[in-house]
């Protein structure tokens, strides 16, 4: 009807008649359009293509949309005809698979998906990733970086804190030692040029971050201490390249036997001692966050034995 195609299986007769009516109705209020001819899968082409160059997570946005052509079964399906009940089968599939944390960013990334093809393209009317319920997110990360733990790391990267470091592990092990006198992200750490750095006012000034502001971040004397020692002072501070920082510190880790560990640790680490210097609004200036709960019940982990000992 109208160039609208829809169809249904009904146990009786009379049920069948009573949808037709209902349906016939919304056609002729409008209510139902005409179908476009673009399937899931071309939205996730043309979005790979046109949108997700724009962003700064591009890369993961890259392999969460590989995912989807890998485990989806519904590609090929037109975009208003993905129903909520389709997205929920993908979400419970894919927990069989992965954590709960790496499907809420995969609905987040479909979710985009479907609101650029409705406000940009035109090419659907409703976002059926809206409709459905995402997954719990585990508990906030309490790992911390233990004395015992730093120094087997940095015995596997042969790195100690004021060597000048001649390989790209050793860099890797500044690095970590870097993150943990300053908070800093590793992907921040591995984007700091020596013109970001003021060495006398002891500043680093990080011009890409997470949140795409820039902010500037104090810096201890050992982290100065760790920089100074390094052969060059232009370009790129530590050379290496954070794909390659990341497999080297993964395989340190591997080497050590160390379970549950991240590089993101050090900066929970980092943030749980300097919240013994700063407060957390203070705080929250060094690290960026603009959500102090968020800050509070993920990064501040001072324990109740240090605001005694403050008190006294």
């Amino acid at each position: 009807m109208q160039g609208v195609r829809k169809s249904a299986t009904f146990k009786t007769k009379a049920a069948a008649a009573a949808w037709v009516t209902t349906i016939e109705g919304e056609i002729l209020e409008g209510k139902r359009k005409k179908k476009g001819s673009h399937t899931l899968a071309d939205a996730l082409d043309r979005y790979l293509e046109e949108e997700a160059p724009k962003k700064r997570g591009h890369a993961k946005e890259v392999t969460r949309i590989g995912n989807f052509h890998k485990y989806m079964t519904f590609l090929g399906r037109l975009l208003e005809e993905v129903e909520p009940a389709d997205i929920a089968g993908y979400r419970d599939a894919r927990l069989q698979q992965v954590s709960a944390n790496t499907v809420r960013r995969e609905l987040i990334q479909l979710s985009s998906v479907f609101t650029v093809a409705i406000r940009e393209w035109g090419w659907c009317e409703s976002n059926p990733v809206k409709s459905i319920k995402r997954p719990t997110p585990p508990p906030p990360r309490d790992r911390v970086v233990s004395e015992d733990e730093r120094y087997l790391i940095l015995e596997e990267l042969s790195y100690t804190p004021g060597d000048t470091p001649e390989k790209m592990i050793h860099y890797v092990g500044a690095a970590f030692c870097f993150a943990l006198e300053t908070a800093m992200r590793r992907g921040e750490i591995v984007g700091l040029e020596w013109s970001d750095i003021e060495m006398e006012r002891r500043v680093a000034t990080l011009r890409e971050t997470k949140n795409g502001e820039m902010r500037q971040v104090p810096l201890s004397r050992e982290a100065i201490r760790i920089i100074e020692a390094f052969p060059h002072r232009e370009g790129q501070v530590f050379r290496v390249a954070l794909g390659s920082s990341d497999a080297l510190f993964r395989k340190a880790i591997k080497r050590t036997g160390i379970v549950g560990l991240t590089f993101h640790d050090t900066r929970r680490t980092a943030l749980s001692r300097l919240a013994q210097v700063f407060s957390a609004v203070d705080l929250a200036k060094i690290s960026g966050h603009k959500d102090l709960n968020l800050l509070l019940n993920t990064y501040y982990k001072i324990s109740v034995d240090d605001l005694v000992a403050q008190m006294d």
